[in-house]
């Protein structure tokens, strides 16, 4: 008789396994994720900070895509109802002014924060 046979009795009714968790939902953030690094999505940010200074572009382009996403989001509001975390990026849509172009927002935002360091 082996001594450790009745070990192997113990460590038969061992727990299940734990359950593979359910399907991940789907969130705005990945959505804005996949559309912010489209190479066309990069072209219009691109294209819209033309005008923006050596300085204030990357700035520039990362708000253009802020407004970008929210004009995507207002205009298919529909079809993102049930992703994760859509109201609250409605409600920083809200905060946007899209009346301003990029490229005078980023220059604004850049005289603001020399303001403040000042």
């Amino acid at each position: 008789l082996w001594p450790f046979s009745g070990a192997s009795s113990m460590f038969s009714a061992a727990a299940p396994p734990p359950a593979a968790p359910g399907p991940k939902r789907r969130s705005i953030e990945d959505l804005k994720d996949e559309v912010v690094l489209t190479e066309a999505f990069g072209r219009k940010t691109q294209a819209l900070c033309m005008e923006a200074s050596k300085d204030e572009f990357a700035r520039c382009r990362q708000l253009a895509g802020q407004r970008l996403f929210c004009a995507l989001l207002t205009r298919h509001m529909d079809s993102y109802a049930g992703l994760d975390g859509v109201e609250e990026e409605k409600k920083k849509c809200s905060n946007i002014d899209i009346m301003v172009n990029s490229a005078e927002a980023a220059h604004d935002q850049h005289l603001e924060e020399d303001s403040a360091n000042a």
